[in-house]
């Protein structure tokens, strides 16, 4: 090899290598526990209000990968991982509404966030509705992605023993009877073969015990009359696949704000981004406009 090319590589190698010995050292990611369970959480961006993401039922944090990319630019975004799904704990005996607010909330205090906005995902909305009412500081507005859509609904005799036949089937035969619950439920026309296939895998390898006690924990939350006890006004950024019935939330004169998305299925993050992202964007501006304590992007 050329004498001189050789000189040139180790002239490269020793400055790299200067430049590496300069470098800091990474700081370590700070853990997040409540009473014992990590919460594992993802964080970017800066400004002086936070999106703090969270997800539905038997899914994890990189369901918002496009969101935390696209609005980075301009909030402190933190998506996390609910105790019992994706790269958090699952040390817990008592699964609860009440209890993952107490994650949402520990959250919140460990990473000390301002003027927050929680985004909560199909069984979520109940959690953001429990957080914003048992730990209301810094919490500025709550935003529902896909639910709230039957608010008020009177559920009938038949539609408890559906209920019951439900949840037997998923506790003695979990994967045949989650999968046939996202096929038949969760998906529009619309909706790519990739996507549904990511649920499927996600639904089908969670934690089949702990999936079960955490949606009947949200099914059996007395989300009508929390709701009445949140004060604040609801926004939802929701599919039309199946239409938003609004009547709930007129008569229990809850405020709230709807958002539509077009026909995806359940999971409009990451079926119709772009559109996702512009309309969320628009609930931030009326956000903006709100009398709250400072609230504005960086």
């Amino acid at each position: 090899m050329n004498k001189l090319l050789i000189a040139i590589i180790c002239f490269l190698a020793a400055c790299n290598n200067a430049a590496d010995e300069k470098q800091p050292p990474p700081l370590a990611k700070l853990i997040v526990e409540n009473n014992g369970v990590n919460i594992d959480f993802t964080e970017s961006g800066s400004g002086d209000t936070t999106l703090l993401f969270i997800h539905g039922w038997n899914i994890n944090k990189e369901y918002w990968d496009a969101q935390i990319d696209f609005f980075s630019n301009n909030y402190r975004v933190v998506a996390i991982d609910l105790p019992g799904f994706g790269k958090s704990g699952k040390n817990r005996g008592k699964w609860s509404v009440e209890e993952f607010g107490n994650d949402v909330q520990s959250v919140k205090k460990a990473l000390n966030l301002k003027n927050v906005v929680l985004i909560g995902h199909s069984m979520s909305g109940a959690i953001i509705v429990e957080t914003a009412i048992a730990h209301p500081e810094q919490i500025i507005a709550v935003v529902g992605i896909d639910n709230f859509q039957f608010v008020g609904y009177n559920w009938t005799a038949k539609d408890s023993a559906d209920f019951k036949t439900i949840y037997k089937e998923l506790e003695t035969n979990y994967r045949v009877s989650v999968k046939e619950m996202a096929e038949k439920n969760l998906f529009s026309p619309s909706t790519d073969s990739a996507i549904k296939n990511r649920v499927i895998k996600d639904f089908v390898t969670a934690d089949s015990a702990l999936a079960v006690k955490a949606l009947r924990a949200c099914d059996t939350y007395p989300l009508d009359q929390r709701l009445t006890s949140l004060n604040k006004t609801l926004y939802l950024v929701n599919s039309n696949f199946r239409q938003t019935d609004t009547t709930g939330l007129i008569k229990l004169k809850i405020p709230f704000s709807l958002h539509e998305v077009g026909p995806t299925g359940h999971y409009p993050m990451i079926e119709n981004a772009a559109l996702f992202n512009a309309q969320l964007q628009e609930v931030l501006k009326e956000i903006r406009k709100l009398p709250q304590p400072p609230f504005s992007a960086h």
